[in-house]
């Protein structure tokens, strides 16, 4: 018979929402503008495309276990895109 427990329930869903966190992250990445990244002083429209894609193959490879070294590196990249360079994109582009 197979179940998880309290514990691994809760690891699970840490990973669902890392794992959101990283597609949205990447789809907003994807829609915005190539030429708002260079004027925002960040990196490239491509650098932040591979950082996110990455991040997201990652997360879905370790989605059961959430604490680990990778997801943690992964969401903190979102959390940079998220927090930093989507900011400074929408200021640039006026939304």
């Amino acid at each position: 018979m197979w179940y998880l427990n309290i514990p691994d329930y809760l690891a699970y869903l840490l990973g669902l929402i890392a794992l959101g966190m990283k597609v949205f992250a990447l789809i907003d990445a994807a829609s915005r503008r190539h030429d708002a990244y260079p004027a925002t002083d960040h990196q490239s429209k491509a650098f932040w495309l591979v950082l996110l894609g990455a991040s997201l193959v990652l997360s879905v490879l370790f989605i059961y276990r959430p604490m680990s070294i990778f997801n943690v590196a992964t969401v903190a990249v979102a959390g940079v895109y998220l927090a930093g360079v989507r900011p400074a994109l929408r200021n640039v582009l006026g939304h």
